[in-house]
């Protein structure tokens, strides 16, 4: 009995160091291969820089020790081997799935359109071998935190590769920007213009300075200097959702938006129009679908871009009152028409246009900020 339990346990022992060699032999190293060499790849990053027509954009950078980023304008330096990958996704962060080149750069999720690949690259000098990835797959496998990214395809040099990574990867969102209080928006492209995708809130300019909370209807209609108000008076209600009500001499302070953003002049208003296809179909894609905040029938509303308009209502110029939540969604421009009036734009929930308005500078209308 005792010669068989001897043997067993050796057995068992046989087997476990069999198997952990066995382990420990099929761990793959992280490894770009370019034209039969192999090199080092060391870490990686995700960037995201908003999103368009409700697909995210997302740069995934694989690299090699030598070179470091610069996490305030993304630029990278040094020397080293890289991997670059311009990527289209379904969410903000970086899904699993199949990835399939896109020679035609059409931005549809679960595509790359641009790729490059740097072998001993210096950034500096712009010397050493760069050349384009110009088709292929990338296989991206998660476990909790750890990615695992498999490239393979060919370059414009017409030669393979075939890059392994397995790791963490630093996520860097440059798609959302902060107001001085530290509110967050999201960022959205429509066109060549970058949009808040939601409705300002701030209730200080953007180097400090409070702007006048008015809840009197009276003193409301007679300001001539900043101020801002929530709908209703009621900032637990309305705040969060659709953003504060703001005059006219707030927008006209020019410094109502967070630093490198501003408020859009009528003409970057139809710039965006004209992008959409004009005046009366321009508010049907950018209104939010359904009727949780919009009530029915919210007319052709289907925000193709994501630009996700709110029917926040106003604050009226001539008496203070508040009216049309739910109904109008109103943004003003930055251009006065007159010493008392100035140019808004008008969604509203039975239409689908996106038609000018001209109202009392006293008037309290939403915002939303475009990017330097």
């Amino acid at each position: 009995m005792k010669t068989k339990m001897f043997f067993f346990r050796v057995c068992l022992s046989l087997l476990f160091l069999s198997l952990w060699g066995c382990s420990k032999d099929n761990v793959v190293p992280n490894h770009l291969t370019y034209n039969g060499s192999d090199y080092p790849l060391n870490t990686g990053i995700i960037e995201n820089y908003g999103s368009v027509r409700n697909v995210y954009n997302l740069d995934l950078t694989l690299y090699s020790s030598g070179i470091s980023f610069n996490t305030v304008d993304s630029v990278p330096k040094g020397t080293g081997n890289i991997v670059y990958l311009e990527m289209y996704t379904s969410s903000k962060s970086l899904p699993t799935g199949t990835y399939t080149f896109d020679n035609n750069s059409t931005g549809n999720a679960g595509t790359f359109d641009v790729g490059l690949l740097g072998i001993s690259f210096n950034i500096d000098s712009f010397s050493g071998t760069l050349v384009y990835i110009s088709s292929g797959t990338v296989i991206v496998a998660k476990s909790g935190s750890t990615y695992e990214i498999t490239i393979n395809g060919k370059t414009s040099d017409n030669k393979t590769i075939d890059c392994y990574f397995k790791g963490s990867l630093t996520f860097y969102d440059y798609g959302i920007i902060s107001d001085i209080e530290g509110n967050v928006y999201n960022i959205i492209t429509i066109g060549t213009q970058m949009w808040m995708k939601e409705n300002l809130k701030a209730t200080k300019l953007n180097y400090g300075t409070n702007i006048l909370l008015e809840t009197n209807n009276t003193t409301w209609i007679s300001l001539t200097n900043p101020a801002y108000c929530w709908y209703n008076n009621d900032a637990t209600s309305y705040k969060n959702t659709y953003g504060a009500l703001y005059n006219w001499y707030a927008v006209n302070t020019n410094k109502l938006c967070p630093i490198g953003w501003h408020i859009p002049s009528d003409y970057e208003w139809l710039t965006l129009i004209d992008f959409l296809g004009g005046e009366n179909v321009a508010g049907g894609k950018l209104k939010e679908t359904g009727n949780t905040h919009w009530t029915s029938p919210n007319t052709g509303a289907t925000d193709e871009y994501g630009f996700t308009a709110l029917p926040a209502g106003d604050r009226i110029g001539a008496d203070g009152g508040f009216f049309n939540l739910n109904g109008y969604a109103i943004y003003w421009s930055s251009d006065e028409s007159s010493p008392t009036q100035a140019v808004n734009r008008v969604m509203v929930v039975d239409g689908t246009n996106f038609r000018i308005g001209y109202d009392n500078k006293t008037a309290g209308f939403s915002v939303r900020c475009i990017k330097n």
